[in-house]
């Protein structure tokens, strides 16, 4: 009995210490699901990144982020000057400063975009990191001319990896000095440098595992992999965008925008369709490392109406090809005149002519040759009202190197060859006047025509040949100059100058000068 009693007290025992386990189990399980701890108003904030180019013009820096205005013009106040015109010895300093205005550390560059007009040559230039303003001591050249650099066309990275806290300001200048002894050959000429900066953020916030989880951002490249990528980039380019093409292209590119920007070709080969593969009508470009083969243009610059001044720049490095790799004319696809307003600097490869169009009337269209153009017909045909600069290093080769027939042709430098042996001469209304030469002048009577030749080797059966195929007056119309330069005979021919006896009224008093 007792025994029984034990069993039964010891079974209530468990059973209530079992109840009581379900019922704490029970509260905890129910904790779980219903408490709460809250940290109200908790919101995650993207950083912002921010930069500002500043400059100081002898009251304070300002902004000039908005690409408005020249530099080396506002800066005349604050070296205590007026403005003038660049001459032998001159030296202009701007100051500025790159300046984070958003809540992010961050790195940038500071990218010099060149622009050569016939100037670059005699310049140099200092970005002189740490300088500030000084309304007492201006920077002078002698004392930072030791760290100088040659301008030269293209996109230039200045000042790599500057690094800027929050709220804080990089100060430099930019000093630009033209050479004590550029000559006469410089009179006249330009250079525009335009000045960006591009940035990304820096190792210096932190997350749970460190500050290094941005360690390897890049700085802003647009990247395009096909047309349509490459079309949409440059639709949306700002100043001093650099657009990297990561394929080959096969359909016609458009550039048609007031921007300034930087096409990498990466290597790679832009074909284009039947009419062509580039067409410029507007803004600045520069080329890079690729190759232009086109079936018809490889590059169309059309020297456009007094509101758009298209600009293309070859760089080294880059092949165009095509039955017109180079083709500059009036505003593209209308039959009225347009001023011609165009500039081609070439420094790399043209395989194939260079023409310039008889249409081309007016205007300043200005064609600067730096590097090579070859071809297996005449290499350049300066047929309309433009203006071509060979300059030191270029090579033009061609069955007549440069045919002039309008325009303006200065040869500075470089080297010109006309390969061809002609039999006769050859004259006609569409095709070239001239075999054999290695400049060319041949005068219709529509149009006005000014060789100057200061220096350069000149070669050809005749190097310099001067004929009248329609033996129009050349009075007042046509004038030819020779002060240097080295004129070589070749493939059998007998004379050095040759002016056809119907160019009757030719002002060529200099020629043997």
């Amino acid at each position: 009995m007792t025994k029984k009693k034990s069993t039964k007290r010891a079974l209530i025992s468990s059973l209530l210490i079992l109840a009581m386990c379900f019922t704490m189990l029970a509260g905890t399980t129910f904790a779980w699901f219903t408490d709460s701890v809250t940290s109200s108003n908790n919101r995650i904030l993207a950083g912002k990144l921010k930069v500002d180019l500043v400059m100081n013009s002898g009251n304070g820096y300002v902004s000039i982020a908005d690409g408005q205005g020249d530099i080396f013009k506002e800066a005349a106040t604050a070296n205590n000057s007026t403005v003038t015109l660049w001459e032998p010895g001159k030296t202009q300093i701007v100051y500025l400063g790159v300046e984070n205005k958003g809540n992010l550390a961050l790195k940038y560059n500071i990218i010099l975009s060149i622009a050569d007009r016939g100037l670059a040559g005699a310049l140099q230039y200092v970005l002189a990191d740490g300088v500030e303003y000084n309304n007492v001591q201006a920077t002078k050249w002698d004392d930072i001319k030791a760290d100088a650099a040659p301008v030269v066309a293209g996109t230039i990275t200045a000042a790599p990896n500057g690094k800027l806290d929050v709220g804080e300001t990089d100060y430099f200048a930019l000093a630009v000095h033209m050479d004590e002894l550029a000559g006469n050959e410089y009179q006249e000429k330009d250079v525009i440098i335009d000045v960006a900066v591009v940035a990304t953020q820096a190792t210096v916030e932190e997350d749970s595992f460190g500050n290094q989880y941005d360690a390897l951002a890049e700085f802003p490249v647009i990247k395009a992999a096909d047309t349509s990528a490459l079309r949409t980039a440059i639709a949306d380019a700002e100043n001093g965008d650099i657009i990297t093409v990561t394929g080959d292209i096969d359909d016609y590119i458009v550039i048609n925008t007031d921007k300034e920007i930087t096409i990498d070709l990466g290597g790679n080969t832009i074909t284009g369709d039947s009419d062509g593969a580039f067409f410029v009508y507007d803004g600045t470009v520069t080329l890079k490392n690729g190759t232009i083969d086109a079936d018809y243009f490889g590059i169309l610059v059309a020297g456009a109406t007094t509101d758009k001044n298209p600009h293309v720049i070859i760089g080294e490095g880059v092949t165009v090809k095509g039955d017109y790799p180079i083709f500059v004319r009036k505003s593209y696809g209308t039959n009225t005149e347009a001023e011609g307003n165009a500039t081609v600097d070439i420094y790399g490869k043209v395989e194939g002519i260079l023409f310039v169009d008889g249409n081309m009337k007016t205007g300043d269209t200005v064609i600067n040759i730096y590097g090579e153009i070859e071809n297996d017909d005449v290499a350049v045909a300066l047929n309309g009202k433009a203006t071509v600069n060979v300059k030191e290093g270029a090579k033009i080769t061609g069955t007549t190197g440069i045919e002039v027939r309008a325009g303006k042709l200065t040869v500075e430098g470089g080297t010109i060859t006309g390969t061809a042996q002609p039999s006769s001469n050859h004259y006609n209304g569409s095709g070239t006047s001239t075999a054999g030469a290695g400049v060319g002048v041949s005068y219709y009577g529509n149009a006005t025509i000014d060789v100057s030749i200061t220096n350069g080797n000149i070669s050809g059966y005749t190097p310099l040949y001067i004929v009248n195929p329609n033996g129009t007056d050349y009075t007042g119309k046509v004038k030819v100059s020779v002060t240097g330069g080295t004129f070589n005979i070749i493939n059998g021919g007998a004379q050095k100058f040759y002016v056809a006896p119907e160019c009757t009224g030719i002002d060529y008093s200099n020629i043997y000068a």
